[in-house]
């Protein structure tokens, strides 16, 4: 049974009205109380309220919608439409924002979006107590797919995470690479702001739980979607001690010297050959393999 059924053909209205002259800023215009009756007196569970946002006049009649609901014995505000049509959700201040999400705790996230699929897959943008902003795009059944970030009027993609963990800067393959960038001319710059002596600086890492002598600690190479062409190679020479390095180019379609100049430890230069036993060691007719 309804307690209440209005039935219209669209030209009759459900209206609350305020009836004073004048209306000002934050004034109520009409209140929708929704109230159990366990009690004597009656308990409000929630409201929705339409409050003035500023003077009305002038034909200006700025609006805000409240939404509030009950914990305990107290009625709090939960949401909020703005007369610009910028939505909150726990927080009442909507000054430029579109839509706004805060919540409170020592742990855990502060606010955030959360939303699924089919209940199956639990995605969100989140803040934590750290402001640290997290973006999670579980992918239990969609190992496939991909995070993307992008920018513009055209919503044109820049950046992608894949389903591996790769990274891809202005490209849609991330090559089984973990960071890839890819564009025309300048691509990348590290530039340092020390005001000391120190400059930009690039780390290659071999963290190895076996590392051995003659082990490659890092590669440069230099080469199209075909072949390599060149190489610049550090090498331990001596595990924990002392290095060298390799500086490598193709010398035919089928044949790349990986050893075509080596600077060892003592800073002796070897060209065709990878021990040089002077400073300058020129070894002729070798190459190749």
């Amino acid at each position: 049974a309804r307690a209440l059924e209005i039935n219209t053909d669209g030209t009759q209205q459900l209206r609350l009205t305020r009836t004073d002259s004048t209306i000002n800023g934050n004034n109520t215009i009409g209140t929708i109380e929704f109230v159990g009756t366990d009690d004597t007196s009656g308990t409000i569970g929630a409201t929705i309220v339409a409050h003035a946002s500023t003077t009305w006049g002038g034909g200006s009649y700025p609006t805000d919608l409240r939404f509030s609901t009950m914990t305990g014995s107290t009625l709090s505000e939960r949401m909020r439409i703005d007369s610009s049509g910028n939505v909150t959700i726990g927080v009442t201040d909507t000054t430029s924002k579109r839509l706004i999400f805060q919540g409170s705790g020592s742990v855990g996230y502060e606010g955030g979006i959360n939303w699924q699929r089919d209940n199956a897959i639990d995605n969100s943008i989140t803040v934590d107590s750290t402001e640290s902003l997290s973006i999670n795009y579980a992918q239990s059944d969609l190992a496939s797919r991909a995070l993307l970030f992008k920018s513009g009027s055209a919503g044109t993609e820049r950046m992608r995470i894949d389903s591996s963990g790769n990274v891809g800067i202005g490209t849609i393959d991330t090559y089984s690479r973990k960071f890839v960038v890819e564009g025309t001319g300048d691509l990348m710059m590290l530039r340092s702001t020390n005001a000391g002596a120190g400059g930009a600086q690039l780390d290659f890492i071999h963290d190895s739980a076996s590392a051995a002598t003659g082990d490659s600690v890092g590669i440069i190479n230099f080469s199209d979607d075909a072949k390599q062409y060149a190489s610049l190679k550090g090498v331990t020479n001596n595990i924990n001690v002392s290095g060298q390095l390799h500086f490598g180019v193709r010398t035919d379609a089928s044949n790349y010297n990986h050893d075509a100049m080596v600077i060892d430890n003592t800073g002796n230069v070897g060209i065709g050959t990878s021990s040089p036993a002077v400073s300058l060691d020129i070894t002729a007719g070798s190459g190749g393999g």
